[in-house]
């Protein structure tokens, strides 16, 4: 799975909600995933994807952030993984 906020723009596909998740269950501190691309995110991702990241971001488990593009690269929604470990049972 992807863990640098530098995707191909032309192939780009988001995330799925189970892929996020799985991500998280996995992903090493600081490690990061785009989850969207364009400026306003409510256009660039599902509505299920981005309330599942504010949802892993409210308990902790990742931080949400925009990159602004420059010189015609696209602005980028990434996630990056917390600290907080995750252990088997726990809900995500």
């Amino acid at each position: 799975m992807p863990t640098t906020a530098q995707p191909d723009s032309q192939n780009f596909r988001p995330p799925t909600v189970d892929r996020l998740r799985e991500w998280v269950k996995i992903a090493q501190p600081n490690a990061r995933m785009t989850y969207a691309e364009g400026d306003i995110l409510a256009q660039s991702a599902r509505a299920d994807l981005i309330a599942k990241a504010r949802e892993l971001a409210e308990k902790g488990f990742l931080t949400t952030h925009f990159i602004r593009g420059r010189k015609g690269a696209p602005s980028l929604h990434i996630v990056q993984r917390t600290k907080r470990e995750w252990k088997k049972g726990m809900a995500l």
